[in-house]
């Protein structure tokens, strides 16, 4: 625990460009600058990083073993109609139902590449810096199931094998939590 007491300084963050983070609204876009300012000041080096493979491309490849394998562990769930899972899951997790074994294999034997690629593009870098969702946070009551934007900005790290942190930022404007 004795670097947690070091605090930043010293420590390279990449910053993902605008352009890998389309969906960013303008006020995700200013706190996390607003974040990066701080953590600079903080004697952070903030690196400028592009990814090799698009967030969206990232994620769709997650995408394309995710659902088989949550199938393979959940299927008892979504084929029970009266197991209480939400239908958007259920339709996402029923096409892992019918994924074709060497489709799975393949997206398996491609994330290999991804990876590499990711890690020769941020080898010097201590951490990777970009907004936890491209919104400010909504209520619980108005998320869309059927959509996922808010994985937008997260689900290619799950693509990559790696781990995040979701630090708090600032309150939006609507005062709901905003995150790097």
């Amino acid at each position: 625990f004795a670097d947690l007491e070091r605090g930043v300084s010293g420590l390279r963050i990449g910053r993902l460009v605008d352009a890998d983070i389309p969906l960013a609204t303008a006020e995700v876009r200013a706190d996390f600058d607003a974040a990066l300012r701080r953590l600079a000041d903080l004697g952070a080096t903030i690196v400028p990083v592009e990814m090799p493979v698009s967030l969206d491309r990232l994620g769709h490849l997650c995408g394309q073993f995710m659902a088989p394998e949550a199938y393979a562990y959940w299927g008892h769930f979504v084929d029970d109609p009266n197991s209480g899972l939400a239908a958007p899951i259920r339709a996402r997790m029923l096409v892992g139902k019918t994924t074709p074994a060497p489709d799975y294999i393949t997206a398996r034997n491609n994330q290999r590449g991804n990876i590499d690629k990711f890690l020769s593009v941020i080898d010097r870098l201590d951490a990777v810096a970009l907004p936890t969702i491209a919104f400010p946070a909504i209520p619980v009551a108005e998320v869309d199931e059927t959509k996922a934007p808010m994985a937008a900005h997260t689900r290619w790290a799950n693509y990559l094998d790696l781990c995040g942190i979701a630090v708090p930022t600032a309150l939006s404007a609507g005062r709901l939590p905003m995150s790097l």
